[in-house]
């Protein structure tokens, strides 16, 4: 995502979140927190795309939105990355993955695989430089 366009997302995800929330449309609000941190991510906020994407796993999980849930731990494991936190990483990824297979959403298991095997990839490529 391109700076600009990560700013726009940012701005249209915070205008639709007061209306979904009005309408009481939970998993809308679940989807928009997702892409809203995913956004922030893009644009190097870090920690507030965490805070957004835990909220976003939180209200998938409470409602049961299962699809919604792989989703915001798949983009939560990234962003936990690259808050500098492996292990939290792949915990999240790892998550996603059962919960994809359990859910038979292969295309949601094989992005989390990639995801996982990208991490693991830079954590071995990290550790080699420290070496």
């Amino acid at each position: 995502m391109f700076t600009g366009q990560a700013h726009a997302a940012v701005a249209l995800c915070r205008e639709a979140l007061p209306v979904f929330r009005r309408m009481g449309a939970q998993k809308n609000e679940a989807i928009t927190l997702t892409r809203l941190g995913c956004a922030r991510r893009a644009l190097s906020d870090v920690d507030r795309a965490a805070d957004h994407l835990r909220q976003a796993l939180t209200l998938a999980r409470d409602i049961g939105a299962a699809l919604e849930e792989i989703q915001a731990r798949r983009a939560l494991g990234v962003c936990e990355f690259e808050r500098g936190r492996p292990a939290a990483a792949v915990r999240h990824l790892t998550a996603a993955i059962e919960a994809a297979r359990r859910l038979q959403a292969a295309e949601e298991e094989a992005g989390a695989e990639e995801d996982l095997e990208r991490i693991r990839t830079r954590v071995i490529e990290f550790d080699r430089l420290r070496l």
